[in-house]
Formats: structure tokens, C-alpha cells, sequence
């Protein structure tokens, strides 16, 4: 089993590996923000606990017409998240979010790419989001699905699910 942080695991051949993958789906995801934001964009940050548990990043677009990939699409998220048992999974989706009039709740749903590392493997496949969140100033409340296929090293599917917690910047 995979404890990516335990006194085990650090001084074992493959931690090294591990960080740097963690680090690097982090960088070039984030990254990816950046460079498909054309106009304002709102930073959000938090922590997420549930089937998976981790940290939680999301870019919203203030303007429809700067938002990446065409009309629809208003937000991306970026998750990072391990059980600290089993696996170390990050993951990025872009979002169409659809604002519920009158009120301070927001659904959203879109597709995205998982990556992660289990049992010393790397594994990698489509995945999705839906849910909702509750915006109350610079504080958002989320619960989202998170369906994933496993395309390498075996054909797997789950459904993860979190509850978060989320500051915007």
C-alpha cells in the first residue's frame, strides 16, 4: 500500500518519484489556468474531505468571453487528494456552472482528467464532476461527484464523492 507520507515511504526508492509526480500535476495544472484565462478571473482555495481528502483550487471566469473552450464553460478545478493509504490522485475539470437565481447556490458539472499514483503504479483516465456549491462572500461550500475511469494500468471505474470548503482570493 501507498503511504505517500510515512516514515516508511520516504526513505523507500520511490518517494522521490511520488513528490515529483504530486508537484508536477499541481504545476502544469495550475498553469493551465493561467494561460486559458483571457480575461477576469476569481482564484478560490480549500480543503476537501469525503472518499477522497486534499486541497481543492478553482479558477472562475468573471466574463463568459474569457472563459476557455467556448461558451459554457465558466470555472475550472483543480483537485489534489490521497487517503494517505491507498493513493495519491490529482485531478482537473473544466466546468459549466449554472447560477440558480435569487439564491447563493450554483450547480455545475464538466469533464476532466485524472492522474494519480496507486501501489507504486501510475494510473490515468477521463473522469468527471457534478455538484453544487453555496457562495456566502469570500466562503463557498461545495459537495461534488466524482465519477473516474481507469484506462492504465486496468480498466477500473468509481465514483469518489467530497464535501469542501473553499476561499476565494
Amino acid at each position: 500500500m501507498l503511504i505517500l507520507f510515512s516514515p516508511s515511504a520516504l526513505r523507500g526508492s520511490y518517494c522521490l518519484p511520488r513528490i515529483i509526480l504530486l508537484l508536477g500535476c499541481f504545476v502544469i495544472c495550475s498553469s493551465q489556468v493561467d494561460a486559458q484565462s483571457r480575461g477576469p478571473v476569481t482564484y478560490s482555495a480549500g480543503i476537501m474531505v469525503g472518499t477522497v481528502n486534499g486541497v481543492s483550487f478553482k479558477g472562475s471566469f468573471e466574463d463568459q468571453a474569457a472563459a476557455p473552450f467556448g461558451s459554457g464553460f465558466r470555472s475550472i478545478d483543480i483537485n489534489l487528494s490521497s487517503d494517505l493509504a491507498d493513493f495519491v490522485l490529482s485531478s482537473a475539470h473544466i466546468r459549466i456552472d449554472h447560477h440558480v437565481l435569487n439564491s447563493p447556490l450554483t450547480t455545475f458539472l464538466g469533464p476532466g482528467m485524472t492522474l494519480g499514483v496507486d501501489e507504486n503504479e501510475i494510473f490515468w483516465g477521463p473522469s468527471g464532476v457534478l455538484g453544487f456549491f453555496f457562495s456566502k462572500g469570500p466562503y463557498e461550500v461545495f459537495l461534488q461527484l466524482m465519477p473516474r475511469l481507469t484506462i492504465t494500468p486496468k480498466m477500473d471505474g468509481r465514483i469518489e464523492s467530497a464535501a469542501g470548503l473553499r476561499l476565494k482570493m
